[in-house]
Formats: C-alpha cells, sequence, structure tokens
C-alpha cells in the first residue's frame, strides 16, 4: 500500500464527523500529528481492558471492533476508534481488530493532548463533537 499524499490526507480527516468543522489549518495540525499504519488482516489495533494510548482513523480496509468476544460494530473508511480512552485515561472498552488488510491514522495520547491542550479552538470544537455524540447514543438507547 502507498502513503497518503498530504492533499488526500486532509481530505479523509476533513469527512471524520470528529473534526467536523475544522479549520484547514487545524486540519494540517491533526494531519501532522498522525502515523500511517498497515495493518494485515486478523491483526490487533487495539486490546479490550488496557490503556488506550493512541486513537485511529480507519484510512481503508475495515476494522471489528469486539467486546467481551463479541462483534458490536464494523468500522471503515472515515470511522474512528479509540478516542474517547484517551480523553478520560481510562482502558479500551474493545478490542479493535482488522477485519481485513486496513490501513489507518494513529494518533497518540501526547499527540492527541497536545493538539487540544494548545488550541482553544479546536478543544471546543472535539468537545462539542464529542457531546453531540454522547447525545446521539442516549437516543439510541433511551428514545
Amino acid at each position: 500500500m502507498t502513503s497518503l499524499r498530504k492533499d488526500a490526507k486532509l481530505a479523509l480527516l476533513k469527512g471524520v464527523p470528529l473534526f467536523d468543522g475544522l479549520s484547514n489549518k487545524e486540519l494540517v495540525g491533526v494531519a501532522r500529528a498522525t502515523e500511517e499504519i498497515e495493518y494485515q488482516e486478523g491483526e490487533l489495533l487495539a486490546r479490550q481492558d488496557t490503556p488506550g494510548n493512541e486513537a485511529f482513523v480507519v484510512v481503508s480496509g475495515s476494522v471489528t471492533v469486539r467486546r467481551n468476544g463479541r462483534k458490536v460494530a464494523t468500522l471503515g473508511p472515515g470511522d474512528v476508534a479509540g478516542e474517547m480512552a484517551l480523553l478520560d485515561g481510562e482502558t479500551r472498552s474493545a478490542d479493535l481488530v482488522a477485519a481485513e488488510d486496513s490501513r489507518v491514522l494513529s494518533i497518540s495520547r501526547r499527540q492527541f493532548h497536545g493538539l487540544w491542550e494548545n488550541n482553544a479552538k479546536l478543544s471546543a470544537k472535539l468537545l462539542r463533537t464529542l457531546a453531540q455524540r454522547l447525545r446521539e447514543a442516549d437516543r439510541r438507547l433511551y428514545g
């Protein structure tokens, strides 16, 4: 697999709901903070109940989310996993397994915190996006 070009990486990040509404300059900062990683089918990206030291944005392929060994979701290009553990310091709530050969952008806890702690505007946008996701999940659960 070839690496993403800078413009392709920015286009991908622009389409990620977590980064929705960020300026081009802010997206460039996010892009610089990421590392592109390839996983083979069946390879573990993250293990449930372990510290969450990075978040992932799926670039290509797909990633299965398994909680207590049961499949709960499949993530595809543009989907994000692992950001909650970066924010709250808790352990991962699920395993992430490459469902096929996949490529992801990984952002470490240090890079993630550097981005949002040093940019109040970015922090507010991230918190607003996460609050919207929480409300959505609440509506799905409780109507």
